[in-house]
């Protein structure tokens, strides 16, 4: 009861920034409308409802939600490092089924570039900005967890978010999301998710 009343008050205060209000760029603002803020039920979702019952429902909200991602971006290579990483790898495999799926633990992981990368942000400063610039393109798409720790945003998220290398970043309070694409304008964006 207190997780719906918690998740209505977070909606409530960023119903502002819902689908895709006030975003110029067309790339952007489909990618708001179509993939993070899409509420229509995609092809597998019931299947995999049906397979892993018992996920809490922002769990399950934010797994859906890689599948999109998933399923818009089309990668070959993803590094993810998720606590549940086979029922990560079961909604990404199901979006994708010809993506190459590694871990962080993967010995070889860091002589790589992926299209995709699920990290929290934890993962990331332990990892190091540096490497984590060594297996990224312009073409990948980062998705950091746990943004937002303590109910405050972690300051290490607005260091990320700020780096020259990232450009497009999105605020989803459950987690957040860059874009490296540098060719598109650099701007940060706060989503209703």
């Amino acid at each position: 009861m207190i997780c719906t009343i918690k998740r209505i008050l977070l909606w409530l205060r960023r119903c502002s920034y819902s689908r895709g209000f006030g975003i110029q760029s067309p790339w952007t603002y489909a990618f708001v409308r179509y993939v993070i803020n899409e509420h229509y039920p995609y092809y597998a979702y019931a299947d995999l409802k049906n397979c892993f019952p018992n996920v809490p429902v922002i769990e399950r909200k934010l797994l859906e939600l890689y599948f999109r991602i998933a399923n818009f971006v089309q990668p070959a290579k993803v590094l993810v490092g998720h606590e549940s990483e086979k029922l990560l790898s079961s909604y990404l495999h199901t979006a994708c089924q010809n993506c190459d799926i590694l871990s962080i633990g993967d010995a070889h992981f860091a002589s790589l570039k992926y299209d995709l990368v699920i990290l929290s942000l934890n993962k990331i400063y332990e990892l190091g900005i540096e490497k984590l610039h060594s297996i990224v393109t312009d073409k990948t798409i980062l998705i950091v967890e746990d943004i937002y720790r303590n109910k405050r945003l972690d300051p290490r998220w607005v260091t990320l978010s700020s780096d020259d290398c990232c450009g497009i970043t999105f605020d989803l309070y459950y987690c957040g999301i860059i874009c490296f694409d540098l060719s598109l304008y650099k701007q940060s964006y706060i989503i209703n998710f």
